[in-house]
C-alpha cells in the first residue's frame, strides 16, 4: 500500500509506462493456439440433429486425431478442452 502513490512519479519521471509494470503470467491457448481453440469450440457445439454435445474427452481424442496435441506431445487433458470451449 506505501508504494502506489509513489509508482505515478515514479513512472512519470522514468517515462515509462505502466504496462511494463504488469505481469502477463501464462498465455492462453487462444494465444498459442488459435486453430486448436477454434476446432474444439467447433466440435463442442451440439449437433443439430439431436441436440447432443460431445464429450470432453471424445473432442481430445479428435483434436489428437488431427494432430492437434499439448506441450508434451499428448492429448489434450478435458479440463484443458474445457477452458479452450468456455475461455
Amino acid at each position: 500500500m506505501f508504494l502506489t502513490p509513489s509508482r505515478p512519479a515514479f513512472l512519470s519521471s522514468t517515462g515509462e509506462s505502466q504496462v511494463f509494470l504488469e505481469c502477463e503470467g501464462r498465455k492462453s491457448h487462444a494465444e498459442r493456439r488459435p486453430g486448436t481453440v477454434a476446432f474444439a469450440k467447433k466440435l463442442y457445439r451440439a449437433s443439430p440433429k439431436t441436440g447432443k454435445r460431445l464429450s470432453l474427452r471424445k473432442i481430445s481424442a479428435a483434436l489428437a486425431d488431427a494432430g492437434h496435441l499439448n506441450e508434451r506431445g499428448h492429448p489434450f487433458n478435458q479440463r484443458s478442452i474445457k477452458v479452450m470451449v468456455e475461455g
